[in-house]
Formats: C-alpha cells, structure tokens, sequence
C-alpha cells in the first residue's frame, strides 16, 4: 500500500466508522504512521500487532473507539503506552484484547490500573500463564460492567476478579502435556453462559458450586480426574461437548465412565434437569450404555456429530432399559422425553454405519413413532 492509496482510503472513510488493522508499526514507513494518525477521529475498532522491538505509537484522541486489540510478544513499553494513549483519550472504549504470549507472570494490575477497566463490558486476557499471584492477600479487582470475559490458561485470577454482571465466561486452559485445573468456588453465580476447553475436573471443593443462571455450558475436550461434585445448574437448557481427553482414572472403559461422571446427575455436574439440547461430538460412544444419561430427564434434542451411537440405544427406544428413581421406587422411560435424535457422520467398530441406522431407525419406528429420527453422511 503506498501512502497515495492510504490517503484515498482514509478520505474515503471519513464520517464512517472505521476498524484498523496495524501489524508491526516499527517497519511501516513513518510517513504512513503520521498520516493515519491524523484520522483517528472515526477509528470505532483499532488492532496493534507489536513485534519485539520498541515502538512508541503517535499520541491522538480516539474519541469513537470502542474496541482495541493488542497483540505483543511480552508486556512492554509500547503495549503500556497505547493502554495510557486509550484511557486518557478513548472515552468510549468498552472492549479489549490483550495477547501477550511470552509474559510468563501477567498481572491483572496491568490492566486494573486504568480507569477504562471498569467500564469494560468484554475483556480478553490471553498470556504464557503462571500459577497466580505471589501474594495471596492481593487486592481484589471490580470490574462492575464486564459481561463476558475470556481467559486464555489463567483460570487463578477469577480468585482476584469481582465480577456481578457477568454473563459469558470462557477458559481456554492448558497445555500439551496436561489440561488446566478448574476451580468452581471462583466461578461467579451470575454467568449464564460457560465455555471450558481442556479443563480438568479434579479435587477442589467437598460440595457442588451452584451456578443457578447458567443456560448453556460448552466442554471441549475436558478431563475427568475426580468424581466429586463441581457444579450444580438447574437451568442448565443447552450443552455441546466436543472428544474427551483420557487419564489414567478411567483405564478400563474411559468413554463409559467419563460420561457417567458428567451425566448420571450423582458426579461432577448435577441437577441437569432443565437439559433439553444436547450436542456431542468426536465420542466413541458403542462401548457405553444409554444409561449414563440417566441424570438428563428431561432431554427432548440429541445430536451426534462424528460419533458412534451406544450399543444399546434400539432397546432403549424400545422401553427396554428403564431409569430407576431410588427416591420414589419408581422407574421411568431413559430418553423417554427425547423428540430429535439426529446422527451426522456416523460410523461403528462392530458393524457398518448403515446397519447401525437401520436397528435404531426400526426400533423409533415401531415404539416411538412420534421421534424424528435423522441420519446423514455416515461413515463407511
């Protein structure tokens, strides 16, 4: 891009909102830096993507930016100074990323000490991770505007963070060796919406922490090292659980035995009985029963994308496998509730996947005419 076409580009735009891209500033002509700098007044999205070297961005006002993108191999000069530029001259600012994946010990005063931190309605924070602060008596952090916030390997610092509007968390935690620890007494009570990819469900607390607003609860690839209760999410309507990573407790069948650790409703998560959608995916299911589920009554919409279905769901469909309620001496219908079952890439280890299709598609056919029941691109 030579400066002419910036210039037509900027004069272009102006009286409209505009999002910026600026990747490695301190290699871009300085002309062309001084001549964006000088259009700055629309700029509603700004991204920085710094490199190693220092470089001091110009001083402007950014009177419409609402949302700002930091991308910087370490926690610097420059990142404080564009953090300084947009709290002094960025009144609108309301969203903000910061990627800083060589900055082995962040600290949330980095960020907590700009005034625009408690107006932030969306923050992502992603770094090299560390196990926390050094000083347990440090200061908690209000943020009383955040709705959703996105933590990339830091799950401690929710420890440090009050959050009472907060509606959408994601923790996108661990390592290739190992996933990273979820700790349910920090998770606030007021998310509706949960996102943990590789999370380890380990020893934490004696008793579930009821989160009672939550609504949907995505799980890529979590890990299940502890029985313990976690979580208990009465509204819970809407789950995705995308494969499992497998540990040395579930040895002998880890499918059957990580499944019925989050749906039995006597194990990690419970009171699943508001559960009405349900998305599996990438899950060797034939080595399990339908009876894992039990602790899902209520489930009315069942996807499975990439999976085997369990041995024994044509019984199941049948009536044949009942869910026992202890409580009441009485036995109910598994799935009896179920209205969608729909397989997309299916495949099975013991037979084709169109043999599978047919049993289950005959077995809804003859005892539960009422459920659609939809197969597509299965799997040789």
């Amino acid at each position: 891009v030579t400066i002419e076409h910036l210039q037509t580009l900027l004069e272009r735009a102006d009286g409209t909102s505009v999002d910026v891209s600026i990747t490695y500033p301190d290699a871009i002509d300085e002309a062309m830096i001084q001549l964006m700098a000088s259009h700055t007044s629309n700029f509603r999205s700004m991204a920085v993507v710094l490199s190693a070297s220092k470089f001091e961005f110009p001083v402007v006002d950014l009177p419409a930016l609402e949302n700002l993108q930091i991308h910087s191999p370490s926690l610097n000069s420059s990142v404080r100074h564009i953090l300084q530029m947009a709290d002094e001259r960025a009144p609108r600012l309301s969203n903000v990323t910061l990627e800083i994946p060589k900055t082995p010990d962040f600290r949330l005063t980095e960020v907590a000490r700009y005034q625009f931190y408690y107006r932030l309605k969306t923050l992502y924070l992603a770094t090299a991770g560390s196990k926390g602060p050094s000083d347990p008596s440090a200061p908690v952090v209000d943020l009383p505007e955040l709705q959703t916030l996105t933590l990339v390997g830091k799950p401690w610092i929710l420890a440090y963070m009050n959050l009472p509007n907060l509606s959408t968390l994601t923790i996108l935690g661990g390592t290739t060796k190992r996933n990273q620890r979820v700790i349910p007494p920090h998770f606030p009570t007021s998310i509706t919406r949960l996102h943990l990819d590789h999370a380890r469900f380990t020893t934490s607390t004696s008793t579930a922490v009821l989160l009672p607003h939550l609504t949907h609860l995505d799980l890529r690839y979590p890990s299940i090292e502890v029985l313990d209760p976690h979580f208990r999410m009465p509204a819970l309507e809407t789950m995705r659980m995308d494969s499992i990573t497998y540990n040395g407790l579930f040895r002998a069948s880890p499918e059957q035995s990580t499944l019925s650790a989050l749906f039995n409703g006597e194990g990690v998560l419970q009171d699943l009985y508001s559960l009405r959608r349900l998305l599996l995916e990438e899950i060797h299911l034939e080595t399990t029963s339908c009876a894992v589920f039990r602790g899902i009554p209520a489930l009315q919409e069942w996807e499975l994308r990439g999976c085997s279905v369990p041995h024994d769901l044509p019984e199941t469909l049948a009536g044949k496998i009942l869910n026992d309620d202890e409580d009441s001496n009485n036995s109910v219908q598994l799935l009896g509730r179920l209205e969608r079952l729909h397989v997309k890439h299916c495949w099975s280890m013991s037979d084709t996947a169109d043999t599978v299709e047919g049993r289950v598609k005959a077995a809804g056919t003859t005892y539960r005419p009422e459920l659609s029941i939809v197969f597509t691109d299965n799997q040789e």
